[in-house]
């Protein structure tokens, strides 16, 4: 005898057994599509952060090429003082270091800089320290000359013409505050206006450790931009030009009004 109704049992078992494995399909596919979300969304963050260090590293780069820092050379160059004295800029005597004040005649920024650039000038002649301290002008000597006698310059200043040497120098932005030794390597370099005792204080530092700490500093320095107590204030800088187009460091947080 043959059972007609065995089919009939089994039909609804395969219905729900098919029903059931579909909707585990399904439930597989969405648990795969968020995961696949995620890691999308991962993947998003990950290369954000990674294009923000290259966009960052590029800047810092970028700042490198046109800004003196620790670690770099400036060329030895002859020039004459304002008072007729023959120098020679970026060649320290043997064993001594220079100190270099550039500026122009119209930034407000260098002006508001001059207080302490005297003092440091005063300091470093009452030392027995191996240092030279010079202004160095990027504008006209006739134009230089007013402004040396209007504010009294105690130091000796130069002037560095037109062209190549500014960039060499990596001095297209004032006012700079650079120390070098005597084989015209970087040593210190600050980028800004030069108001705060502190700062004052971290150079005349400098100076009274001597030259033979010059190279240790370097090295501990070397990739360095700038002094860290300026990185916050650099964050919050601002660049001005004067009317000749060179870049002027305008800190809005320094306390200089124009």
């Amino acid at each position: 005898m043959v059972c007609l109704c065995s089919h009939s049992h089994l039909e609804p078992q395969n219905r729900l057994w098919s029903g059931g494995d579909c909707n585990a399909e399904v439930s597989l596919v969405r648990r795969l599509s968020y995961v696949a979300l995620g890691l999308a969304c991962i993947l998003v963050v990950v290369l954000a952060l990674q294009n923000r260090a290259v966009t960052h590293r590029s800047r810092e780069l970028l700042v490198r090429a046109v800004s003196p820092h620790p670690g770099v050379y400036v060329p030895s160059v002859a020039l004459v003082t304002l008072d007729g004295k023959h120098v020679t800029i970026g060649e320290a005597q043997q064993g001594g270091g220079q100190i270099l004040f550039v500026f122009t005649t119209t930034c407000r920024f260098c002006r508001a800089s001059l207080p302490a650039w005297q003092s440091i000038a005063r300091q470093v002649r009452s030392s027995e320290k191996n240092f030279e301290v010079y202004g160095v002008s990027l504008d006209s000597v006739d134009a230089t000359k007013d402004y040396v006698a209007s504010h009294g310059l105690a130091f000796p200043t130069v002037r560095f013409p037109p062209g190549r040497l500014p960039t060499l120098y990596r001095a297209q932005n004032v006012p700079l505050t650079m120390i070098v030794d005597s084989q015209g390597l970087v040593t210190y370099a600050r980028l800004g206006v030069l108001t705060s005792q502190s700062a004052v204080d971290s150079i005349l530092q400098i100076i009274a450790r001597g030259v033979s700490s010059l190279g240790k500093m370097t090295a501990l320095n070397r990739g360095r931009i700038y002094e860290a107590n300026d990185q916050e204030a650099r964050k919050r800088a601002v660049w001005a030009s004067d009317r000749r187009g060179i870049r002027i460091w305008d800190n809005p947080s320094n306390g200089v009004n124009s």
